[in-house]
């Protein structure tokens, strides 16, 4: 599985603005004390049904999955410093560790996308 400590990898400019982030985020903490949580969310999807691909299936974040996480981003210690964790919800097929969003934020996704899909396109809002 992935996870934070990999290489990362933009496929275009939205990644690597997202990257420039994390680097913007980790001198503010070193330069002037302002700590930043950065969440790598998985997909979060309009309907918050993923069964319409095994892709949808091991990246989903649901719903109240990603109302979680930003909550534990948002009341993180003020130990915690800099972070850069994944966040999908705790999916069969999954392909990002979650383990460190676990560790440093206390994340206990509560929901789950098994292995089961449907070929169907995604609901227009999320084309």
């Amino acid at each position: 599985m992935v996870n934070e400590s990999d290489r990362i990898r933009p496929d275009g400019y939205y990644g690597v603005s997202k990257a420039f982030g994390e680097a913007l985020g980790s001198y503010y903490d070193d330069y002037h004390g302002v700590s930043s949580i950065h969440l790598r969310i998985g997909w979060v999807i309009s309907d918050d049904d993923p069964s319409f691909s095994p892709f949808a299936l091991s990246l989903w974040l649901s719903h109240r999955d990603t109302a979680q996480a930003v909550s534990k981003a948002i009341d993180a210690p003020d130990s915690l410093r800099y972070a850069v964790t994944y966040v999908t919800s705790d999916n069969q097929w999954k392909i990002f560790s979650i383990d460190r969003a676990r560790e440093v934020l206390g994340y206990a996704p509560e929901d789950g996308a098994g292995g089961e899909w449907e070929d169907r396109d995604p609901p227009l809002r999320d084309r």
